[in-house]
């Protein structure tokens, strides 16, 4: 009833067969293992084998998850934001020749590293504070009920954040290689006039 009622996020907590339709209907589903067997645990998003660590879960764990993923929704639409509007740069930069910029394996490479690589280090390393600070100050808590690292302001500052940067990576390198070219040139001229 109250999810479908409210607009609340709903929790269940459950730890034998009987919880388990319960466990399901919930957004999030928390299974306990325990001596009426296994059944909760293995439909839930989250196990854990005792009561005491439903604290832990949700203000330490809970707290870390939302604001990861929050940030990572933004950060993968920043990559690719960037890949895509680089393409589009040099679209008009080369007069609409259907050139591409790079060639077909490169944007799977990047992908697969810039998805990868910053997943694995963020979610193992970073914590913006310690577990006795998430445990002692549940108002921290109150950051994802507020909206605070995930809203439309801060989503579109990360698009036009990636717009940007796609100009300058672009515009940057495609001013490197020209200077870069002219000099040689005048490099090749210069040698070939003094000899």
């Amino acid at each position: 009833m109250t999810k479908d009622n409210c607009d609340y996020i709903t929790l269940a907590i459950g730890d034998g067969a009987n919880d388990v339709p319960m466990i399901i209907e919930a957004h999030i589903g928390v299974g306990i293992g325990g001596n009426e067997g296994t059944q909760a645990v293995r439909c839930s998003d989250y196990s854990i084998s005792e009561f005491k660590f439903l604290k832990r879960l949700l203000f330490i764990h809970g707290r870390w998850g939302y604001r990861r993923i929050s940030l990572f929704i933004c950060y993968y639409f920043y990559k690719n934001i960037i890949l895509v509007f680089t393409e589009l740069y040099f679209v008009f930069f080369s007069g609409y020749s259907a050139q591409i910029f790079f060639p077909d394996f490169l944007p799977m490479c990047y992908n697969a590293f810039w998805t990868s690589w910053p997943c694995v280090i963020n979610y193992s390393i970073e914590k913006d504070v310690d577990h006795e600070a998430s445990l002692n100050y549940p108002i921290l808590y109150r950051a994802g009920q507020k909206k605070y690292y995930f809203n439309f302001k801060r989503f579109w500052i990360w698009i036009m954040y990636a717009i940007i940067h796609g100009f300058i990576l672009f515009f940057g390198i495609a001013y490197v290689i020209y200077y870069t070219f002219l000099i040689f040139i005048n490099f090749l001229l210069i040698n070939i006039l003094i000899f």
